[in-house]
């Protein structure tokens, strides 16, 4: 039996992005991705709401 595929969805693309990227489940059981955006060296964190 094949389970169907989960969509994929990019949430950023803009410049330079998902360097150092690091995931880990929030205390409410979904994933939380944090990740580098070199074009603004920015920390970006991202998940489920």
């Amino acid at each position: 039996m094949r389970r169907a595929a989960a969509p994929v969805t990019t949430v950023d693309s803009t410049g330079s992005v998902g360097s150092h990227t690091s995931m880990a489940i929030g205390s409410d059981g979904f994933p939380v991705i944090v990740y580098y955006g070199t074009a603004n060296a920015d920390l970006m964190v991202t998940g489920i709401a």
